[in-house]
């Protein structure tokens, strides 16, 4: 215990007589020993706050060096992917003012198929047989005009016929079936060609005779006079069979070469209307099979549109799996006209996955030299988290912002 120079005087009353002591405190002083101690432990003191705040200053610059040279951000991005089920849903298809959203407008792709097969000859026999095809009868005028049975039409002084009677509507046209007046190959003729109707000109009335027209829309055949091979009946049936199997694959083969780009189709869309017929080609048999296809088509978005229910300026911004996986059926089928389809409805079966697409450049240019509130703003912003998981690694882990160079900014998408 330390004690000051002079004499302390202390006054205690006496209890028991009532006087006051003088008591000393005998003077003591530091011991040379003690001052020394003393003064080496602030020299020590001093000593280590230089070392510790030397060690922080270090600290400080080496981690602004990381921080300046080695920072970076990573980042893991998943496509959360949606998944829609169909089961025996029903789809409305319509060409005339769909509605958007609800109905699906479509398109007819069509063209022609024409296989054949050789065919053993069973026996000869005379023929006298007259072509048969089809015309478009063209009603140009502003009335309806009707047509009786056997309404004849003539081009290049041949004479064909309806097999029924029919109306046409004004400023509209039909597609009936007709036949040779004549029986002979000379009737065989390709489409394309132009009629005229000479019962109109018989009567004098020039009118109809310019403004309701024919031409020739499928190609008229099977117009013979002289020998025919008569095939063998079980070669026959059994060469239709191979045919058959043949236009299946080929149709949709001719189909997808021929389906227009943003298009998509489905094989119960499928329409074909097949003839078959024998003829002698340079001394030998053939079973020619001609096929005429019309194949429904849709528009992908408009598809994708309706089923999903995403708007359809928007489907581009979404990675859609293949639209091949549904199932596609039209009720009733059979009760269809294809050439006069307007509208119908189809059952989709199945599941439609779709994810929306992520931009590494965009996101990147986003979010570099963002602070993390404002990260985190931008990414509530304009990445839902119903659509992308995203994981974010900084280093050093003592910073939160992003960097400002987009080298130093990783991104990898994960499947």
């Amino acid at each position: 215990m330390n004690f000051n120079n002079e004499n302390i005087k202390n006054k205690v009353e006496n209890n028991f007589n009532g006087s006051i002591r003088d008591i000393e405190v005998p003077e003591r002083s530091y011991s040379r020993e003690n001052k020394f101690k003393e003064i080496n432990l602030e020299g020590k003191k001093s000593t280590l706050f230089k070392k510790i705040w030397l060690l922080v200053l270090f600290l400080g610059v080496i981690s602004g060096a990381i921080s300046y040279f080695f920072h970076s951000a990573s980042f893991e991005i998943k496509n959360l992917v949606k998944e829609i089920s169909f089961k025996n849903d029903i789809i409305k298809s319509n060409n005339i003012n769909p509605k958007v959203g609800e109905e699906i407008p479509f398109k007819l792709l069509n063209f022609d198929v024409s296989f054949e097969k050789d065919l053993k000859s069973q026996m000869v026999e005379e023929v006298s047989e007259k072509s048969i095809g089809k015309i478009k009868i063209i009603n140009n005028s502003n009335k309806v005009q009707k047509l009786r049975k056997e309404t004849r039409f003539e081009v290049d002084g041949k004479i064909f016929k309806t097999y029924k009677s029919v109306t046409i509507p004004a400023k509209k046209y039909v597609i009936k079936e007709a036949f040779a007046d004549v029986a002979g190959e000379e009737y065989n003729l390709k489409k394309g060609l132009k009629m005229v109707i000479p019962g109109f000109k018989e009567v004098k009335d020039m009118d109809s005779y310019k403004k309701i027209t024919g031409e020739i829309a499928e190609d008229f055949k099977g117009g013979l006079v002289g020998k025919r091979d008569i095939p063998d009946s079980d070669d026959l049936e059994q060469k239709k069979k191979e045919l058959a199997r043949e236009l299946e694959s080929t149709i949709m083969v001719k189909a997808r070469t021929n389906l227009p780009k943003g298009f998509i189709l489905n094989n119960d869309g499928v329409f074909k209307e097949v003839k078959y017929s024998t003829k002698n080609i340079n001394n030998s048999l053939k079973l020619i099979a001609d096929a005429k296809v019309n194949i429904i088509i849709f528009n992908e978005k408009d598809f994708l549109s309706v089923v999903s229910g995403l708007k359809k300026e928007k489907i581009d911004k979404y990675n859609v799996e293949s639209t091949a996986f549904l199932k596609f059926k039209i009720l009733n089928k059979k009760d269809i006209s294809v050439e006069s389809l307007k509208s119908f409805n189809f059952e989709l079966n199945g599941d439609l996955k779709y994810s929306k697409k992520f931009d590494k450049d965009d996101f990147v240019n986003l979010i570099k030299g963002k602070n993390e509130s404002e990260y985190k703003i931008l990414i509530e912003k304009n990445y839902n988290k119903d659509d992308f998981s995203i994981d974010k690694s900084v280093f050093p882990f003592w910073m939160s912002s992003i960097p400002n160079s987009t080298d130093n900014i990783s991104v990898k998408i994960l499947e």
